[in-house]
């Protein structure tokens, strides 16, 4: 027979070790973000469902000559009224060798306030029947406080006063620290330890760890370690899986105790209403929004995040979900391009549209982030900063000096008069053709900038060759370009002070991926950035080198066609064009998609060339007004290093095998003969491209690209010549697909190659030999794009971002 005394150990100890089994635990071990509970842990059901029940059954055995318990039990916790939530716990069970039963169970409050703080209480109550029959009712109070310094950092604190008579009226404190190192819900990690103040031999120290194994099945691992007599200490452990469906989620766990080496099973479901995270914000929210980075690194070993692309995913997000009342960016990173900026001043539009209000607080971010975050309702800038506010002109690279003295010969063909991108190879000046190019573009680019800001601020910008371009923080405000110099951090108490009732929360919600399957339908993201390249992508973290290879493109495009979830596919292209062979892939590849699901494409700060190319193949396409596109035009480029060699008095011998052997190679003479034979190989290239944009894009487009001489434009006269369908951005893409799919919600995925880490982590693969693929890989690509002959589509080089 169980002593009474035990039972209650077995409660204390085992309710920290099974995994994923309460909504609401002494200590929360699925998310170590919020590792205490306190009374009802509103972490569990806020931001992303309003009431949950779990329903479970727990098999407490002991290992040695004493009886086991079974215990079924119910949890459900509910959100009340705007920050306020309520949860209950019911359990009920009874011994194997006896007909005594025993119950309890719990009720408590919590509520969210400043920064989502969490302060809760909670009443328990457990009655017991001890070996000789006698009845105990164990009662607590638990108090406690959980903060979040960090979206993904958590620490909890609470106090638990016992009265029952065999803890001696015990008063216990418990703590907590959970942190998510991967910036997400994939893995997580906690710490947390309980010391009662009468019966220190109880003392705990706990480590929890969760991860995300496979779409919808997480995994969690618990050790306790308990200071035992003297230096010993005993150990305890528990391993759990959680597999959601949506719901219902379904949780197993199994562990052991090292206090009195009793060992437990968990099992049980968990039901709540299957709805969408970002459905459930609450009333008249204010949701803070931190952009710490618009990079493209998407595609490569290196990259991290599309933290372009999530933002406007993101943006849209907000812009269709209920119960915000308005939005705070807090900018630490601001756009790289018009494009970029267009793209964002879009997604700002579309939030107003919704009647929402949206105030900025940045850094000076020159005219790019003017042009994105000047239609806000207010912008607030960090004093002391200064930065261009008119756009500044852009500098041609020319090598042609480099490359004589050096004793390197170029020799180029191509198709239109403006396809000059080998002219940096030949010349050591602009042609007349690139002038009459750029010059216009760029004039035409600033004098829309200003009108949009003047349009939008009330200002009086300039594009004059006199026109002051650089401005301070408190220079900007003066002219009207912000509203007020503070620190970001500020920005909410400057809110506050104009909206007394204002409420504010972070987003994306905390724990809203943490269902795992989402059964909504999908739409994915697939990024195609930097050139075009055969093979696999890459992201260098120097040199803002991207290059999409189209390997890694196709098998993106084939996982999201086989995905049966993914009812639409973007694709977002920011590329100046690159190999032409890459490109016809990656075409097909788009072209094959189009048969079973609805593609559309939308374009970043540039698509030209090879990136316009691609675009061809999708069902419609969506531009920002400032993006360069066109450049639909081919050439060959080859390069001899004959005289360099004959410098270092090294000297070659051709042998011969046919007319056009070793047309390509650097060990060739220039020949002018081979002109005519590379000008039809180009030419046969280029019907092909032309074919593309007339199956694509119709005869009116086809018409333009074979007279404009590989032209390039920005996305208003590209609307007009034909070349895409509609000015706008990432919301407007959505919404095109989530009409052609006949969806009434959906979610949507960024879809990327594994980074180099991952890799590393799913194939145990040595980190040297990787990376020295890697860079491999990288100087292929980049020798391919530049020197070799293949057949490229390409901008002439610019720095148009």
């Amino acid at each position: 027979m169980l002593r009474a005394r035990n039972i209650l150990i077995l409660l204390l100890i085992l309710s920290a070790l099974p995994l994923f089994s309460q909504p609401m635990p002494d200590i929360t071990t699925y998310d170590p973000r919020s590792p205490m509970g306190i009374g009802v842990n509103p972490a569990v059901i806020a931001g992303y469902k309003r009431w949950k029940v779990d329903l479970y059954a727990q098999e407490k055995g002991i290992m040695w000559d004493e009886a086991g318990i079974t215990i079924g039990g119910v949890s459900a916790a509910f959100r009340m009224i705007g920050p306020l939530y309520i949860g209950a716990q019911g359990l009920i069970g009874g011994y194997i060798n006896t007909s005594g039963i025993s119950g309890g169970g719990r009720i408590g409050l919590g509520v969210r306030f400043y920064k989502n703080w969490s302060l809760g209480i909670s009443g328990d109550f457990f009655r017991t029947v001890d070996d000789k029959g006698n009845s105990l009712l164990h009662k607590a109070l638990d108090l406690g406080l959980l903060i979040r310094p960090g979206r993904f950092v958590n620490l909890g604190a609470s106090f638990v006063w016992d009265w029952n008579p065999r803890y001696n009226h015990n008063l216990a404190f418990r703590a907590g620290l959970g942190i998510m190192p991967t910036g997400d819900e994939r893995f997580s990690f906690g710490l947390d330890l309980e010391y009662p103040a009468a019966k220190r031999d109880l003392f705990r120290l706990g480590a929890v760890c969760s991860a995300r194994v496979a779409r919808g099945v997480d995994m969690g691992l618990r050790v306790n370690m308990i200071p035992g007599e003297g230096k010993d200490f005993r150990f305890g452990a528990a391993l759990g899986i959680r597999v959601a469906f949506g719901a219902p989620e379904l949780f197993a766990s199994g562990g052991f105790s090292g206090l009195n080496q009793s060992e437990t099973v968990t099992f049980g479901v968990s039901i709540g209403p299957d709805r969408a995270p970002d459905k459930v914000v609450g009333h008249e929210k204010w949701v803070i929004y931190d952009i710490r980075g618009l990079n493209l690194a998407c595609t490569g070993p290196f990259s991290v995040d599309c933290s372009m692309i999530g933002t406007l995913r993101d943006l849209d997000a907000l812009s269709r979900i209920k119960g915000v009342k308005g939005v705070l960016l807090r900018v630490g990173a601001c756009p790289k391009g018009m494009g970029d900026a267009d793209l964002i001043a879009t997604a700002i539009e579309r939030l107003k549209q919704r009647k929402l209000k949206v105030i900025v607080a940045t850094g000076m971010c020159g005219p790019a982030g003017f042009a994105a975050f000047s239609g806000a309702d207010r912008v607030y800038l960090v004093p002391g900063t200064a930065s261009p506010v008119i756009p500044a002109g852009r500098r041609l690279v020319f090598l042609g000096d480099l490359f004589n003295n050096l004793g390197v010969k170029a020799q180029y063909v191509a198709t239109g008069r403006y396809k000059t991108f080998p002219l940096m190879f030949t010349r050591n000046s602009p042609s007349k053709d690139q002038r009459d190019m750029w010059e216009p573009m760029l004039k035409d680019r600033c004098q829309t900038y200003v009108d949009r800001v003047n349009r939008l601020r009330g200002t009086r910008l300039e594009c004059g060759p006199g026109s002051p371009v650089l401005y301070s923080a408190k220079r900007a405000v003066s002219a009207g370009l912000a509203d007020g110099l503070t620190h970001m951090d500020s920005v909410v108490r400057e809110i506050e002070n104009q909206d007394p009732d204002a409420d504010f929360m972070s987003w994306p919600i905390p724990l809203s991926g943490r269902a795992g399957l989402d059964t909504r339908p999908k739409i994915a993201i697939i990024p195609i950035i930097g050139d075009i390249v055969p093979g696999r992508g890459i992201d260098l973290p120097f040199g803002n080198i991207h290059l999409a290879g189209a390997a890694s493109i196709t098998r993106l495009i084939d996982r999201a066609v086989r995905d049966s979830s993914t009812r639409g596919i973007l694709i977002y292209i920011d590329s100046p064009g690159g190999d032409l062979a890459a490109s016809e892939i990656i075409h097909h590849a788009i072209k094959t998609a189009r048969k079973t699901r609805p593609v559309a494409v939308l374009f970043g700060n540039v698509a030209a060339s090879g990136g316009y190319y691609i675009s061809t193949a999708g069902s419609v396409i969506f531009a920002p007004p400032e993006t360069v596109t066109g450049s639909i035009g081919v050439f060959l480029l080859r390069f001899s290093i004959l005289d360099l060699l004959a410098k270092l008095g090294v000297t070659t011998f051709p042998v011969p095998a046919g007319r056009d052997t070793g047309l390509f190679s650097f060990l060739s003479a220039q020949n002018e003969s081979a002109k005519p034979g590379m000008k039809r190989l180009l030419n046969d290239a280029f019907d092909l491209f032309i074919r593309r944009v007339r199956a694509g894009r119709g005869e009116m487009a086809a018409k333009w690209a074979k007279k404009a001489g590989a032209m390039v434009v920005n996305g208003k006269k590209a609307l007009k010549t034909g070349l895409i369908d509609r000015v706008g951005g990432m919301s407007d893409a959505l919404d095109f697909l989530k009409k052609r799919a006949d969806l009434s919600d959906f979610r949507v995925s960024i879809l990327r190659p594994p980074t180099l880490i991952e890799k590393i982590a799913s194939g145990f693969r040595l980190f040297g030999m990787a990376a020295f693929k890697t860079i491999g890989s990288a100087v292929q690509a980049v020798l391919a794009r530049s020197v070799s002959g293949v057949v490229s589509a390409r901008l002439p080089y610019v720095d148009m971002r």
